[in-house]
C-alpha cells in the first residue's frame, strides 16, 4: 500500500521530475559519543523513514513500500503504461546497493 507523501516538483533537463517527499523534517544535535561524533534526534517523513531503513539500517522490506508508493505517483500523475524505472544511480560505495537490486 503506498503511504502519504507531499510530492514537489523539481527542475532540471527532463520534461517534468519530482521528489515524493522530504527525507527529514528536523535534526537536533543532542550529545557527543565518547568517540567524538555528534550524535542528533532525526524526524523523517514516513518515505524519508522507509529509504533510510533501506539504505542504512539493512532494512529491505522497506523497498516494497517504497515501489509501491512511486508506483501509485507514477501511475495517477501520467496515466500511462510504463516497463520499467530507472533509478538514479547510487551516489556512494556500499556493501549492498539497495538502488541496482
Amino acid at each position: 500500500m503506498a503511504i502519504k507523501t507531499e510530492p514537489m516538483k523539481i527542475a532540471g533537463p527532463w520534461r517534468e521530475g519530482f521528489s515524493l517527499d522530504r527525507h527529514t523534517v528536523s535534526s537536533v544535535p543532542i550529545g557527543v559519543t565518547p568517540g567524538g561524533h555528534t550524535q542528533f534526534a532525526t524526524t523523517r517523513t514516513e518515505l524519508g523513514e522507509l529509504l533510510y531503513r533501506l539504505k542504512y539500517a539493512g532494512g529491505s522490506d522497506a523497498a516494497t513500500e517504497i515501489v509501491a508508493t512511486a508506483e501509485a505517483f507514477v501511475r495517477e500523475r501520467w496515466k500511462v503504461k510504463f516497463d520499467c524505472v530507472v533509478p538514479a544511480p547510487p551516489s556512494v560505495t556500499r556493501a549492498s546497493q539497495p538502488v541496482v537490486r
